[in-house]
């Protein structure tokens, strides 16, 4: 038999964690001018061009369990502050 309320606690103080590192995260990134995914799917490319001369969207999409349209808009912004190219 589970437990609801320690299971409620512990999803609570993971929510907490996951909230306040997402916060950090924002902060450091402020003077580069990007956002957390933005810096998360710059270094999953920078990993995989390690490995391949290319990397591919449906790559990213797989990665990161993003819509095609969500990674577009992403790869967008940072092609647009010079951060990727096509």
């Amino acid at each position: 038999m589970r437990n609801n309320g320690l299971d409620y606690l512990v999803q609570t103080h993971l929510r907490n964690i996951v909230h306040t590192i997402k916060l950090k995260a924002d902060q450091v990134l402020v003077p580069y001018d990007i956002t957390n995914q933005q810096a998360r799917i710059v270094g999953a490319i920078a990993m995989m061009l390690e490995k391949s001369p290319s990397v591919k969207q449906k790559d990213i999409e797989n990665i990161f369990g993003l819509k095609s349209s969500s990674i577009t808009s992403l790869m967008q912004g940072l092609e647009k502050k010079s951060l990727l190219k096509e």
